[in-house]
């Protein structure tokens, strides 16, 4: 999905649009600026933002984490608070973002997630 805007998926049941909590699936690159731009407004209404990044290898995982670490200061700039997470485990970001989004919903009593996202290398969400 290479569209280079914000990208807001939500299963099919969904009635309405519940904002307690926004995974943002970062992947570094011009779309994935512009879309978390463009989602600004919709980050804002959100309690609980993650940026989540996901090493594809040993060497990528401190360079993922100041990846996610400066969209996190980014997104502080612009009033919204938000906290860094990069997997121990390396690879498959499909499985890895699905493991964040349970640990995300996983106090709350039904689920509450958002993912936004915007990078050339697909899009996922729980």
């Amino acid at each position: 999905m290479q569209v280079g805007r914000p990208l807001l998926v939500v299963p099919p049941s969904v009635r309405w649009l519940d904002l307690r909590s926004a995974l943002v699936a970062w992947k570094d690159g011009a779309e994935a600026r512009r879309a978390i731009a463009g989602a600004l407004p919709l980050l804002r209404k959100a309690g609980e933002v993650v940026v989540a990044a996901i090493a594809e290898d040993e060497n990528d995982r401190s360079e993922m984490l100041r990846r996610a670490d400066d969209v996190v200061s980014w997104l502080a700039r612009h009033g919204i608070q938000a906290s860094p997470m990069v997997p121990e485990r390396i690879g498959n970001a499909q499985i890895q973002l699905d493991r964040i989004a349970a640990d995300i919903t996983a106090g709350l009593s039904s689920p509450a997630l958002t993912a936004i996202c915007g990078s050339g290398s697909g899009c996922w969400a729980a």
